[in-house]
């Protein structure tokens, strides 16, 4: 063990980490008791084929695996958002030069820039390990080896005909079984898990909470072996998509074989051209926000296996407002969590900043230019990319993130129209802060502006705080920006309040300097040196705004007998008597106050 240490500290020091290619299989393998990588905190080059994207473990983690696949052959890399955006996709080749590091009990390659990443190629996609459960079972006594499961973290695997065992709790945990073992499958995709549901499960391994958990990529890592519905929701206005877990013959376009309650009007039914597990219900009369049961009756799939299921969906559009407004009573948290948590639901509207605009995988939808109008759509698995201005329908499931609601696990999303224009809503900065109460819950997620709103606070080259004197608002997603903020700047700043008390600009348009406070470009309101009977020498100033001050006194023959840095005085008048430094004779009296300088002469007799 001490002599691979040697080896790897001489191949960084040497440089050689980011020439040489080391096996994924060699830095996975090589491991302690704990199944941490005897590797952690060495620079290593490694290469593999993308496993698995951005969104399934982490908004910024993507897996790399070895073509050929099996025991320690995949690992997780994380991109921080320091080193850039670097998009990949399944099948892609790559050259990585990382740090080995060990993250809640996943090794990753930790990227610091994008560079130190190479396209290789487009290759074919890397074809899952199938293994029984038990690989993955270590709570339960097995047969095979005891590091078995950790032989699979960050591999691409699949489990067979396995049964759901437990449904889905708050978390996104369910549990399945091929009988030899329990494994939890932790995923946030559209299939809702029912009882013994049949059925094969790709996916990532991960360690997550102390169990070897297995990461769906999305839902066409399910294989669904038993007849049933996977999900319903509103595609339209008068539109329902269901999706069936296999699939369905011109059987499914019988509109008597679906009931649906409160009653609303079936107009015709068709099997979608291109997937034949999904089925487009039209209607007439159904009403946006309201929740529906759909009951299957008589129906079949194209085996001929009968489907009777039952499922519930929010019919139509439902409007944002409500979502918005619809808190729950009580609450005491400052943040208005609606009630809407875990419905899911569709909107439509116009996007008002897409996700370009920012670090991270998430955009905006408005609907009209109005107060609870606007919602955050979080989307790290990459289902729906829309532009600025594109009138949009979107399908997701709603959360409360950090105080703020927001839609997740995209089901489906189209742009139906594009060219709309969303116009900010005129505010004050004190409308945005959490003093605000209700009103700045209102604005969140929505895009606001505020006018002559002046640099309190210019921070240190991140985030700044700006007050129009009804109270101060930080302004952040300042790497989109290339303003440098003064103290004193008065600028009208356009963005979405994506927290409260947190403007987000898009980009440089959406911060305009519009001048400067007088008391900014003049520190100095009043400098005077004055003499008290010519016997004792006073030295006052009056500050705007708190500025460093550093005096020096010279003599007449124009030596300097005096200097003394006051460091920051704050605004206000400022006094102080120099008479104990200084015998009779003429002076003269320099004084720096920020980027001002300034002269006096006095005649000091004693």
């Amino acid at each position: 063990m001490k002599r691979l240490y040697v080896i790897v500290a001489l191949l960084v020091a040497t440089g050689l980490s980011a020439q040489t290619v080391t096996d994924i299989y060699t830095i996975q393998s090589q491991m302690d008791t704990t199944g941490a990588s005897l590797w952690q905190d060495s620079v290593v080059t490694v290469e593999g084929v993308v496993s698995a994207g951005y969104g399934v473990t982490g908004s910024r983690n993507f897996f790399l695996e070895m073509r050929q696949g099996g025991p320690y052959s995949g690992v997780m890399v994380y991109v921080p958002a320091s080193a850039g955006d670097f998009p990949v996709q399944l099948g892609e080749s790559l050259r990585v030069t990382g740090t080995v590091s060990e993250y809640y009990g996943n090794t990753e390659l930790s990227v610091q820039d994008t560079n130190n990443i190479t396209r290789l190629g487009i290759v074919d996609p890397i074809t899952p390990t199938e293994i029984t459960c038990d690989y993955l079972d270590t709570a339960s006594t097995t047969t095979v080896p005891w590091d078995s499961a950790e032989a699979y973290e960050g591999v691409l695997i699949k489990v067979n005909n396995v049964v759901v065992t437990e449904e889905m709790d708050a978390n996104g945990n369910w549990q399945v079984s091929d009988g030899t073992g329990y494994v939890y499958v932790n995923n946030n995709y559209s299939y809702t898990p029912t009882l013994y549901d049949r059925l094969n499960v790709t996916g990532i391994v991960q360690t997550h909470y102390g169990l070897y958990k297995i990461r769906p990529r999305g839902d066409n890592d399910f294989e669904f072996l038993n007849p049933g519905i996977s999900l319903a929701y509103a595609s339209d206005a008068q539109v329902i998509d269901v999706v069936f877990k296999t699939n369905m013959d011109s059987n499914a376009e019988d509109p008597t074989k679906y009931v649906i309650t409160p009653s609303i009007t079936i107009d015709h039914v068709t099997l979608d051209s291109n997937d034949s597990t999904l089925v487009h219900i039209y209607t007439t009369d159904m009403v946006g926000g309201t929740e529906y049961t759909l009951t299957t009756s008589n129906l079949s799939d194209a085996y001929g296996q009968a489907i009777n299921d039952t499922v519930t969906f929010y019919g139509g559009f439902t409007p944002i407002v409500t979502i918005q407004t619809d808190t729950v009573a009580g609450d005491t948290s400052g943040t208005y969590p609606t009630n809407w948590v875990g419905r899911t639901v569709t909107i439509t509207g116009v996007v008002s900043a897409n996700k370009d605009h920012f670090n991270y995988p998430f955009f905006f939808v408005q609907q009209g230019e109005v107060a609870f109008g606007g919602l955050q759509i979080w989307d790290p698995a990459g289902v729906f990319s829309p532009q600025d201005g594109d009138s949009v329908i979107i399908v997701g499931q709603l959360t409360e993130y950090n105080g703020a609601t927001e839609m997740l696990n995209l089901v489906y999303g189209v742009t139906v129209s594009t060219g709309h224009t969303v116009n900010p809503i005129n505010v004050n900065t004190g409308d945005l802060i959490p003093g605000a109460g209700f009103t700045a819950e209102g604005y969140e997620g929505v895009l606001v502006k505020v006018d002559s709103a002046q640099v309190t606070d210019p921070g240190t080259g991140g985030d700044f705080v700006i007050d129009d004197g009804t109270g101060g608002v930080t302004v952040t997603n300042t790497d989109h920006i290339t303003y440098t903020p003064n103290a004193g700047d008065v600028l009208n700043v356009t963005g979405v309040l994506r927290y409260i008390g947190q403007l987000y600009p898009r980009g440089d348009n959406d911060i305009e300097v519009v001048g400067i406070e007088e008391k900014y470009l003049n520190p100095v309101k009043n400098f005077r040196v004055r003499t008290v009977g010519r016997k004792s020498l006073y030295f006052d100033i009056t500050l705007n705004t708190a500025q460093s001050v550093e005096i020096s006194v010279f003599n007449i023959a124009g030596a300097r007998v005096y200097n003394r840095n006051f460091g920051k005085l704050s605004a206000g008048t400022h006094s102080f008597n120099l008479t104990s430094s200084l015998s009779r004779g003429v002076y003269f009296v320099n004084v720096r106050a920020g980027n001002r300088y300034m002269i006096g002469k006095a005649v000091l007799v004693r």
